[in-house]
C-alpha cells in the first residue's frame, strides 16, 4: 500500500490524529520496517509519548 503511495526511496514521516493511538513500541516496529515498504528512512514527530520514553530512559529535563 505504501510503495502504491510513492515511498520508495523517500524519508517517510507519519502524522495526524492517529498518531496518538500509537504505542510507542508499535512506532518502533513501523518506523523499523521501513526497508519492507521501499523508503529510505520513516519517523514520527516527537510528542509527549516520545518525551515520556526519553524521561523513562534517563534523560534529564535539560537534554529534552
Amino acid at each position: 500500500m505504501l510503495r502504491d503511495r510513492g515511498v520508495v526511496d523517500k524519508f517517510v514521516e507519519f502524522f495526524g490524529p492517529g498518531l496518538s493511538e500509537l504505542k510507542l513500541t508499535d512506532r518502533a516496529t513501523i518506523a523499523n520496517m521501513a526497508p519492507e515498504y521501499g523508503a529510505t528512512m520513516a519517523y514520527f514527530p516527537s510528542d509527549e509519548v516520545t518525551l515520556e520514553y526519553l524521561r523513562n530512559t534517563g534523560r534529564s529535563e535539560e537534554n529534552l
